[in-house]
């Protein structure tokens, strides 16, 4: 009788050096049947690998070390700490999936069978939090506008706070607070965000004579 053939299942490495992947998360990940957890000592290749970043580095920066070590085979970021632009960056960058806490391993599952096949998808609540930073322009205050619009522009503060007549610490302020609105950590991301997503005329001022609406649209 001719031996059976074993079915050999896809290796998965998980690369988690600040121990930021949940215990419970891991734990699942560890006993699921579909996959064999890759170790140092395996003399196979991962298949596919679980790349979990936050604070400490940026999951781009970290997706490119990776690949300077390892041979190119899929890849998921795990971000423990999401924005939009982190997250368009990984993309850029070449990865296969991004998942941020509170990813259940229900949901996890497709999304490392559909990265192993070479297709790209998000967690649902990566999905929430790009469909909320896009709205950003929208909760943006009268003065955010001014003052986003200006260094997207290529201004820098001190020019902003002569102009608008503003202390240079309600500029920075100012500034910090569409950050957090348009979920990304720096104004170069700003500027590029703002870009990217809005084309628009500034606001009225109250006193202003002009009033009427300013229109403004999202853009691909």
């Amino acid at each position: 009788m001719a031996p059976r053939a074993s079915r050999q299942r896809p290796h998965l490495l998980i690369v988690d050096p600040y121990n930021l992947l949940p215990v419970d998360l891991r734990a699942e990940v560890m006993l699921c049947t579909r996959w064999s957890i890759a170790s140092s000592s395996s003399r196979r290749s991962p298949s596919l690998a679980l790349l979990v970043t936050g604070a400490q580095e940026k999951p781009s920066v970290m997706f490119h070390h990776f690949f300077t070590s390892v041979a190119a085979i899929p890849t998921i970021i795990y971000d423990a700490e999401p924005t939009t632009s982190r997250e368009a960056n990984v993309f850029s960058a070449g990865a296969n999936g991004y998942v941020v806490p509170g990813v259940t391993i229900k949901e996890l599952m497709p999304i490392m069978e559909v990265a192993h096949f070479g297709g790209f998808s998000i967690c649902s609540r990566a999905m929430a939090l790009l469909r909320d930073q896009l709205a950003a322009p929208v909760q943006f205050s009268r003065r955010e506008h001014q003052v986003v619009a200006r260094i997207a522009l290529g201004a820098d503060m001190e020019a902003v706070a002569e102009e608008l007549h503003l202390p240079l610490l309600v500029v920075d302020e100012t500034l910090k607070r569409a950050c957090h609105k348009a979920g990304v950590d720096s104004l170069t991301a700003l500027s590029t965000w703002w870009g990217r997503w809005t084309m628009m005329d500034e606001l009225p001022e109250p006193d202003d004579e002009d009033t009427s609406q300013i229109l403004y649209a999202l853009t691909a």
